[in-house]
């Protein structure tokens, strides 16, 4: 009965959106958004994988931690050069926030290599 009760309150909820979705510019809105947070997610995506392997690789390969760095502030030298291109106010302010997270990023990378908690 109370699952009843919380699946009817999910299923009106999801009406009213559905509803409000059928305006484009909330449409719109919403895929800019979901973009902005998918390319955060690929962001993520791209740090845990590549900083996997490289702990993986690091005892056979002395190297690998140190290509690895590199190509972390490499991604966020590509991030920061977005920020100066001639991008819409809001565009920049999403660069910038990706560039926030990689320098994040960057930085606990550095730290888990040098042994810092």
């Amino acid at each position: 009965m109370l699952y009843d009760y919380h699946a009817e309150k999910i299923n009106c909820r999801r009406a009213v959106v559905f509803d409000r979705l059928s305006d484009h510019t909330v449409q719109l809105t919403v895929m800019y958004a979901l973009y902005v947070q998918v390319a955060q997610l690929v962001l993520q995506l791209i740090w845990t994988s590549d900083v996997t392997e490289a702990l993986r690789k690091s005892e056979a390969d002395r190297k690998v931690m140190s290509k690895t760095k590199q190509s972390v502030a490499d991604l966020l030298n590509v991030i920061l050069g977005l920020t100066i291109t001639n991008a819409s106010a809001v565009d920049r302010i999403n660069f910038e926030s990706l560039a926030i997270l990689q320098t994040y990023y960057r930085d606990s990378y550095n730290d888990l290599v040098s042994g810092r908690q």
